[in-house]
């Protein structure tokens, strides 16, 4: 079946793929992912470039904690770097969604990582903890870059509100399971094959999802201003180019080059005009409030699974680790999904991640009193529901709230703001970890940051701010017109 038929224009003119008419069954997801082809390549793209990720997310720990034993400081420093990359390559991701074909972006991007995560071998080789972090950043900045492409180009593969909940439960469970499968197989790995074959396993996988992504068919580009777009690529007339003297060249190139950076200005200035003006604004920090509450996880991780005379049992206990973070990740957002929510009333969305918050507390509160690895394992799977709940159904309202044509920034931005607090939070907990804080002192305060995101969120629902308020109550697919497409005009 041909995709390119199967192609609509939206309200805002945007092509989108046409979804069959889908119930609230197994049936809709099948549909889903068997006669939505460009979805299925997607989904098969995301799982393979996120199952590298949980493998170098694990080797890297290891990797740190073999260059710098019991240094709390050393992995915080880690994450930190990671997250504070993120947050600034993320606004760029967000332009590049915005203002290219998501597809072909994807597609570089995967690429460029292949090649990228090959310098953490080098890293390796010289025994160096400098050229390690360097290495991370540079990953870590191609993954900012990917972050809001990806996440805003699946909002163009399908048409209805119930079909796009699906798709980011698919999503959820897609990246739940690489955390599951990569948990384990990353840790046997590392112990067995060396840390090495970690890193060329990603390298493959990122190639993969690069191949993955070429498979799929349809235009994915936005195009918001298209005319600004030909000046800033200094497109001309066949012919025009080789009649220019040097001079000319220069000054036309000069030209470009402001016209991107004016490009650039007029876009940001767009995006938080329709910031302070959508009306729910402070729903950028869902995210972020939930992520506030992971930052300790990698600290804490290491804490209970470090063994300094048995490496190899490390290397497998922190893979059960990711294993049951995975676990609660996957079966988070579906339990939630079935108890919550309705696809096309968004407030039921920010009803669940409230929800989510409560569960987080539970989570840690377990951890700072567990007795038993086995323990640890289980609570930091009732904690992970919860942080997973609140980190998919964020994204979801806003890929309900949000017009597509500037969704790609603002998921950027939701990303960036995140990582910036994640990244804070894994510094100072392990700062913590090194002036004598344990697992129980960081995880009483993680219980207590809980509670008050709890009472925030909470109250925010209760006046009826964000989703909460009354044109969200009703059916999301009679007010789309009046609250996505207002904003098109945005450049």
């Amino acid at each position: 079946m041909s995709t390119e038929n199967n192609m609509i224009p939206d309200a805002s003119g945007l092509k989108r793929c046409k979804a069959p008419s889908l119930s609230k069954t197994y049936r809709g997801y099948s549909n889903l992912l068997f006669k939505n082809q460009n979805f299925r390549y997607y989904i098969l793209s995301h799982f393979a470039m996120h199952a590298g990720d949980a493998i170098v997310g694990l080797s890297t720990l290891l990797c740190v904690e073999n260059l710098a034993p019991n240094s709390g400081e050393s992995i915080g420093t880690l994450v930190m770097y990671n997250l504070i990359s993120e947050v600034l390559f993320l606004p760029l991701g967000g332009i590049l969604a915005d203002s290219f074909d998501k597809r072909k972006v994807m597609i570089a991007l995967d690429l460029s990582a292949s090649i990228g995560v090959l310098t953490f071998i080098y890293a390796l080789r010289s025994d160096n903890l400098s050229i390690l972090y360097a290495a991370s950043i540079l990953r870590s900045s191609l993954v900012a870059l990917y972050h809001p492409v990806t996440h805003s180009i699946a909002t163009m593969m399908v048409f209805n509100p119930e079909d796009l909940k699906r798709t980011t439960t698919v999503s959820a469970i897609a990246w739940s399971l690489t955390y599951i499968l990569g948990g384990l197989f990353g840790g046997v790995l590392a112990s067995s094959a060396g840390l090495e074959v970690c890193y060329v396993i990603d390298s493959t996988l990122y190639v993969f999802s690069a191949i993955l992504m070429y498979k799929v068919r349809g235009d994915f580009n936005t195009a918001l201003n298209q005319n600004t777009m030909e000046i800033a690529s200094g497109s001309k007339k066949d012919g025009e180019g080789s009649k220019q003297s040097i001079m000319q060249k220069i000054r036309s190139t000069l030209f470009a080059l402001f016209a991107r950076i004016q490009t650039f200005l007029s876009m940001t200035r767009a995006l938080f005009k329709y910031i302070f003006t959508c009306g729910f604004s402070l729903l950028l920090f869902m995210k972020a409030s939930s992520v506030i509450l992971i930052g300790a996880d990698d600290i804490i991780a290491v804490m209970v699974t470090e063994h300094p005379s048995n490496a190899e049992e490390s290397s497998i206990e922190l893979g059960k680790v990711y294993a049951f973070q995975g676990l609660g990740n996957l079966l988070g957002p579906i339990i939630f999904n079935i108890l919550f929510i309705d696809g096309n009333r968004p407030y039921t969305l920010q009803v669940a991640c409230i929800v989510g918050f409560a569960v987080t507390i539970i989570g840690w509160y377990g951890i700072a009193n567990i007795s038993s690895f086995q323990a640890y394992c289980i609570f930091i799977f009732v904690r992970s529901m919860g942080s997973s709940t609140i980190y998919w159904n964020s994204t979801l309202l806003l890929q309900n709230l949000v017009s597509a044509d500037i969704l790609g920034r603002i998921l950027s931005y939701d990303k960036a703001l995140a990582s910036f607090f994640e990244a804070c939070a894994a510094y100072a907990a392990g700062e913590l970890e090194d002036n004598n804080f344990g697992r129980h002192e960081i995880s009483i305060l993680c219980t207590g940051a809980s509670l008050f995101f709890l009472i925030f969120w909470g109250t925010y629902h209760l006046f009826g701010k964000g989703a909460a308020r009354k044109e969200y109550r009703e059916n999301l697919t009679s007010i789309s017109n009046d609250t996505k497409v207002h904003s098109a005009g945005i450049v």
